[in-house]
């Protein structure tokens, strides 16, 4: 898979990754090929803090699989302020499973450190946020989740 032992065994040890959790990352990212720096996504899902936090990256994995098929081959992963985001065709991308983006010191932060870019959200952005990430280069889309079409069956899962 690309992925350095180290950051697998953190990845598989992390008891806040449920089994579904980690099966479904590995499932999306094997679906993905031979993409750049994938060890970018499984580095940050190791690091869930919470449940919560490992079901996000399990439903972030699953939006990005289907922003590959639908929107655009993914290239790789790039980490932008410590975010991991995507390559694609249409520069770096960034797909976030959030109800509400509010603008914050660690959104700008990640915001302000690249040369702008698309942010998918499920939900929709501030006025504030929308604003202050246009004027720094990136486009919010909102109401992903519709965009991209609900979740298919895994590839080779019934």
């Amino acid at each position: 898979m690309g992925v350095s032992q180290g950051t697998m065994n953190a990845f598989y040890a992390n008891p806040n990754l449920s089994p579904t959790d980690k099966i479904v990352i590995v499932k999306v990212l094997e679906s993905l090929g031979g993409i750049q720096r994938r060890e970018l996504f499984v580095a940050g899902a190791a690091k869930a803090s919470s449940v919560e936090m490992g079901f996000f990256y399990r439903h972030q994995a699953m939006l990005i699989q289907q922003y590959a098929k639908r929107v655009s081959p993914v290239r790789g992963f790039v980490s932008v302020g410590g975010a991991p985001m995507l390559m694609t065709a249409n520069g770096s991308v960034s797909i976030l499973p959030v109800d509400y983006l509010n603008w914050s010191a660690p959104l700008n932060q990640i915001a302000s450190t690249s040369h702008g870019g698309e942010l998918w959200i499920t939900g929709k952005a501030s006025p504030m946020a929308t604003s202050q990430l246009s004027a720094l280069g990136w486009k919010v889309v909102p109401k992903a989740g519709a965009r991209l079409g609900t979740y298919p069956q895994l590839a080779g899962w019934n």
